[in-house]
């Protein structure tokens, strides 16, 4: 019999409540600067809700709702009736009166990451960076893109030489959303066995990458390497572009791959997603999908999307029939279960 405290569906995954932390400081020090300090005076409750609450205007609705949730967090910490007020407070503001539009980095993301721009990074990295945090980073676009994990999901990706179901190489990956009740699941099964040896090599590399720097504590600074390489190399490439490519951009790219070949819950399953409908209102268009990872295919027998495990696809919420016009995506082939 085990005990402890009981873990629920909704309650957020330890890693949202690192980063909650990581916020919730940031946020202190900003408004004690605010206030004429120098980021180590400490505000009262009301004081740090308040100015959140003046700022609001200046942040994009999924800002505010990320700050909210880790302020909220951090006040829920603490029992005194400051602190309660004060959470209440900031649970009843509302959505309104966020900032429309944003320059910021998260909304100049490009939702692709196409053969000829890989391509063109590829060479960059190649000429300037042939190191090994060089060769890492292409390594990660590539297995971004053949995989589809979130940045962050790589963290608790796990590489299976021989999978049980097929004796193949598998990827298993721990869905980031489970927590939330957005998640298909614990984890997912990505399929690798129709994969080139080569593509498997770099999808493994990264797998144990993410592992070392997990199990010596620094996953966030072996990610945070990346996308500053990225960072780099992008605007060096294009500097006048209005959306540039991110770690993320190779999720969207493998999520157009995808709708290219599979059925709407084929690729829910595959991008651990416990709707059908999510895929295609929140990521890259059908049209922008690819068969390659290059301009030139070396081998034209190379596939670059996985196979997905039929029992995961049984399990996603299918998407709801649309009212008005039938959608220009191509329908669910996909097991019904």
């Amino acid at each position: 019999m085990t005990t402890g405290m009981k873990v629920h569906a909704s309650d957020p995954a330890p890693e949202t409540l690192e980063q909650y932390d990581r916020i919730a400081q940031r946020l202190r020090e900003q408004a004690a600067r605010h206030h004429g300090g120098n980021g180590s005076r400490q505000l009262t409750p009301q004081e740090m809700v308040s100015w959140m609450i003046a700022r609001k205007p200046d942040w994009t609705a999924a800002t505010w709702r990320l700050y909210k949730a880790a302020a909220c967090h951090d006040l829920a910490k603490e029992d005194d009736q400051a602190s309660q007020a004060a959470l209440a407070r900031l649970k009843a503001e509302p959505q309104t009166g966020v900032r429309k539009r944003s320059t910021r980095t998260s909304t100049i993301k490009q939702k692709s990451l196409p053969p000829e721009d890989l391509e063109s990074l590829v060479d960059h990295l190649r000429a300037t960076h042939p190191t090994e945090s060089g060769k890492n980073l292409v390594h990660f676009l590539v297995a971004g893109i053949a995989t589809g994990l979130r940045p962050g999901e790589w963290r608790h990706a796990s590489w299976v030489p021989c999978h049980r179901d097929t004796g193949q190489p598998a990827l298993i990956v721990r869905n980031a959303k489970h927590s939330q009740g957005r998640g298909n699941g614990f984890a997912r099964t990505l399929h690798l066995g129709h994969f080139d040896p080569w593509l498997r090599h770099r999808i493994q590399s990264v797998a144990e990458q993410a592992a070392e720097a997990e199990a010596a504590g620094g996953f966030e600074t072996w990610k945070e390497t990346l996308r500053k390489a990225l960072y780099r190399a992008t605007r060096k490439l294009w500097p006048d572009r209005a959306r540039h490519i991110a770690l993320y951009s190779t999720r969207h790219q493998c999520a157009a791959n995808l709708k290219q070949v599979f059925g709407r819950s084929a690729v829910a399953a595959l991008l651990g997603h416990a709707s059908a409908e999510t895929a295609g209102r929140h990521y890259a268009r059908r049209y922008q999908g690819r068969d390659s990872l290059f301009p030139v295919k070396s081998d034209p027998e190379t596939e670059i999307v996985p196979a997905p495990a039929p029992a995961e696809v049984a399990t996603v919420r299918a998407a709801r029939p649309p009212l008005r016009k039938m959608s220009r995506e191509e329908p669910d082939t996909s097991p019904s279960g």
